[in-house]
């Protein structure tokens, strides 16, 4: 499948005008965002669970991140409540689910060749991080207007993720590495499901009317398997 799969063009899609599909577990269905191949796809996708659904034990080659943007998810390592932000390394393993019932975003494939056959990613493990107001390591980010936050979610080089919180009214740019062309960026409204991409070599500026929080992924573009 190939849907918004040009990493050279910009996209923009509204997620909840989305169909949910079925998976091909039981009582996990998708809203696939932007896709480019089969099961094992580079993808964007919001994922829900229905109570005591299960996926099978997998593996994610070049990575896997979510961001648990309602109920509770777990895996055999543990439960991870809303505002769990969990980043899988290439390599790693699990079998996902949820006893409750959840929503996710999930991002797989967001590591590059070349960023893969690096030490630090191939020694890398799972990452887990709470996004809470209660995570200290919340710091003040430059806007063009209003104000705005930023919670740093992991990354390697160029490549970052972010959870960003603008106050109503707010106008931001994305935080690509100092001095360091746009290697590409997206960014998902948790609150009203937009999202958007633009290419390397590019980059937006992003007004927040309401405020909310957004995930935000930046200089991960640059090369295209």
């Amino acid at each position: 499948m190939q849907l918004h799969a040009d990493l050279a063009l910009p996209a923009d899609v509204d997620s909840t005008q989305l169909a949910w599909v079925p998976s091909p577990a039981a009582g996990v269905h998708r809203k696939m965002i932007e896709r480019d191949g089969a099961e094992q796809a580079r993808c964007t996708s919001r994922v829900t669970y229905a109570a005591g659904s299960v996926f099978p034990p997998h593996g994610h080659p070049f990575g896997e991140e979510i961001l648990v943007l309602s109920g509770t998810f777990h895996d055999e390592h543990g439960s991870y409540p809303v505002g769990t932000f969990m980043r899988n390394a290439h390599g790693e393993t699990h079998a996902p689910g949820s006893v409750e019932g959840c929503e996710l975003l999930v991002k797989l494939r967001h590591l590059t060749a070349s960023r893969v056959a690096a030490p630090s990613i191939s020694a890398a493990g799972r990452l887990v991080v709470d996004t809470s107001d209660t995570n200290p390591a919340w710091r003040t980010l430059p806007a063009l207007q209003g104000s705005l936050r930023g919670l740093w979610l992991g990354g390697e080089g160029i490549e970052a993720s972010w959870l960003l919180e603008a106050a109503p009214g707010s106008q931001f740019a994305l935080p690509h590495a100092a001095g360091v062309p746009p290697a590409g960026e997206e960014l998902y409204s948790v609150a009203t499901g937009l999202w958007s991409r633009r290419p390397p070599g590019t980059s937006d500026t992003y007004t927040a009317p309401e405020g909310g929080r957004f995930f935000v992924k930046v200089g991960h573009l640059a090369e295209v398997r």
